[in-house]
């Protein structure tokens, strides 16, 4: 019955009643008279989808964490934050290229780049998101407007070896770091558009996350802790989950991609995620096509990522407002509901 179905059929229905119209119509094509259905299993899960995940970055503490929309209805369903990989976009430059520029590269936020027509090594032409040109910007002005021309000047500046090294040091792990064969063609991510998230497998959103939480925590690493310990009946520990801490940036380095990425809440392209009270940096991502839409942000105290998208990649239609940075806003304000507006540390 599948078969006969029109080459662009999708498991993506206007309605339940939609979807199981179809459900019925398999099941007439494939029951014969006499057959018994023995059982019968329906989820309908909604589309879009989301994650977040919440971390404690002065203890790497894993706070919250939700992998996806909708009633969970089976046990160890699909955990979109752990078990999903997606494309992270513009989340990546402060990651993949300004970091090291910062921390070793002989930069600072005013080191300026040209932003004019570009391509890659094999022709590609690379554009900005507003398919406009900007001339000579600093990487402040490159980081606050998410400009993808300077992010990818600097990447192949640092180098991408560099580059890829220190999105390790971040706690990544499904980067193709050695040329790998994938249905037949080669793939590495040592090259220059990992800057812009242009990577083969993408990320999680808990190792995003984590990411992020290092830079908010003065440059330190902390792998995401969702247990501390397991005893046994008399107390013994049979298990030590220690964190594990990672120095990736200098604290001088880390202050100023936090003090970079307020910028990005207060006059760049997270404007939308402002609430009142609270000392906030943070960093917009969006892939071609608008198949994924992340907020990756911190206060003082936490440090949250949400992602929105189609499980099937699909493309997203919204309005101005982008819903990861909705979903982002509504959450940390209400878990910073009576905290101090305490500033971010400056070394």
């Amino acid at each position: 019955f599948i078969e006969n179905e029109s080459s662009d059929f999708t498991l993506l229905f206007d309605s339940e009643e939609s979807a199981q119209a179809h459900i019925d119509a398999y099941k007439a094509a494939i029951l014969t008279e006499g057959d018994e259905v023995v059982a019968e299993t329906v989820h309908f899960t909604p589309q879009p989808q989301s994650s977040l995940t919440i971390i404690d970055q002065h203890t790497g503490y894993v706070k919250a964490i939700v992998g996806g929309r909708g009633e969970k209805a089976t046990s160890l369903s699909l955990n979109r934050a752990t078990n999903t990989t997606r494309q992270p976009g513009s989340t990546f430059k402060p990651l993949a290229a300004y970091a090291a520029a910062l921390n070793e590269g002989g930069m600072s936020l005013a080191t300026t780049f040209e932003d004019e027509p570009f391509t890659y090594d094999n022709g590609e032409p690379l554009y900005n998101a507003d398919r406009q040109y900007h001339g000579t910007v600093t990487m402040r002005e490159a980081i606050v407007h998410s400009y993808n021309i300077p992010a990818v000047k600097c990447m192949i500046e640092i180098t991408p070896e560099l580059g890829i090294e220190y999105l390790e040091k971040f706690g990544f792990t499904s980067l193709i770091t050695e040329p790998t064969e994938i249905n037949g063609s080669i793939y590495t991510d040592v090259n220059a558009a990992t800057a812009i998230g242009g990577i083969t497998q993408g990320v999680s959103n808990l190792e995003l996350t984590a990411a992020y939480a290092a830079i908010a925590n003065n440059g330190t690493y902390i792998k995401p802790v969702f247990y501390t310990k397991i005893l046994d009946s008399d107390g013994n520990v049979i298990i030590d989950n220690t964190a594990e801490k990672t120095t990736v940036i200098k604290p001088s380095t880390a202050y100023l991609l936090t003090n970079v990425l307020e910028d990005v809440i207060t006059e760049g392209t997270g404007t939308r995620v402002q609430f009142d009270g609270m000392h906030l940096a943070g960093k917009t991502g969006t892939t071609d096509d608008y198949r994924d839409l992340w907020f990756c942000g911190f206060s003082p105290y936490y440090t949250a990522v949400t992602w929105f998208g189609f499980d099937q990649n699909e493309t997203i239609k919204y309005n101005s407002q982008n819903p990861a940075g909705i979903m982002w806003a509504n959450v940390m304000s209400s878990i910073h509901d009576g905290f101090t507006g305490a500033r971010f540390y400056q070394p």
